[in-house]
């Protein structure tokens, strides 16, 4: 039987070779149409969590920075709000804006973000920034696991079959 050492050591081999599939790439925002003009900046467009989201007010908790431009409103008070579906809206925080300009911290918590895809939308009077898409997911040490599971379990087989090969040599050659 391999040492736990040598194990260690395959397992971590292994893993860096390993790369996950999940990807942050660029930011997106949807095309929709604008009843203004403006924009509305996420600082990720992916967050994810070891098990599930966690209720608010809560110590392991993932932030987003945003922050949204009305370049032909320069002062008053905004609404950064939030949907699953794209068609029922609820507010998730009001701002002030001024020369143009706002910007928050907002964690992601269970009081508003589900798994999967959540949407964003910043209001100020009658114009809106266009909507951004922040993907969510859960279980992640799971996932990561199943992902990487060939990457581990192969080597492993590997190395459980080639001493149990060698020992049944070294049997053989003790009795003959």
């Amino acid at each position: 039987m391999p040492s736990a050492g040598m194990i260690f050591l395959l397992l971590l081999v292994c893993l860096s070779f390993a790369q996950p599939v999940f990807q942050d790439g660029p930011i997106q925002t949807l095309n929709q149409p604008l009843t203004g003009t403006g924009s509305l900046q996420l600082d990720r467009n992916q967050a994810y969590y070891v098990r599930s989201i966690p209720p608010p007010a809560s110590g392991l908790m993932l932030w987003l920075v945003w922050n949204a431009s009305f370049p032909t409103e320069t002062r008053g008070t905004g609404v950064l709000q939030f949907s699953q579906n794209l068609s029922d809206w609820s507010n998730l925080v009001y701002f002030q804006v001024v020369q143009g300009e706002a910007g928050g911290r907002q964690s992601i918590d269970s009081s508003w973000a589900r798994a999967g895809q959540n949407y964003l939308r910043a209001i100020l009077n009658q114009s809106q920034a266009p909507i951004a898409r922040l993907s969510i997911f859960t279980n992640y040490s799971t996932t990561l696991i199943e992902i990487l599971s060939p990457f581990i379990g192969v080597p492993i087989v590997a190395v459980v079959l080639f001493e149990a090969r060698r020992r049944r040599q070294r049997r053989i050659k003790a009795t003959a």
